[in-house]
């Protein structure tokens, strides 16, 4: 839905064919369903390299 509203505000609002909003909004929800899927492969016990863990745990920790 948020995608949509993105869309609809890129092509009626800001007038552009651009979709510069919509793809912020995709890059967001990507970001983000990419890093919850590192951490539950890490509460899993898969291997996960260690910087990587430190920066998952600075992110949970802000």
């Amino acid at each position: 839905m948020l995608v949509g509203m993105a869309n609809a505000i890129d092509l009626h609002i800001l007038g552009g064919g651009e979709h510069l909003l919509r793809t912020a909004v995709i890059f967001f929800y990507l970001s983000n369903e990419g890093i919850s899927i590192l951490e539950n492969a890490a509460r899993l016990g898969l291997p996960v390299p260690a910087k990587l863990q430190e920066i998952l745990q600075q992110i949970k920790s802000r």
